[in-house]
């Protein structure tokens, strides 16, 4: 069975508005999936008003 590489990751995350959180979660999941930071891409969650 071959093994698939891991391309890019995207993430949505409440509160990635924020830079500090947006470097955290960079910096871990490079880290924690063996991926480079630049192959990462963090979004900020838009909650929808009800």
């Amino acid at each position: 069975m071959e093994k698939e590489e891991l391309i890019g990751i995207l993430v949505v995350a409440e509160g990635a508005s924020d830079n500090r959180i947006k470097n955290n979660l960079i910096k871990t999941l490079s880290s924690v999936l063996q991926i480079s930071p630049h192959r990462i891409v963090i979004e900020e969650m838009e909650l929808e008003d009800k």
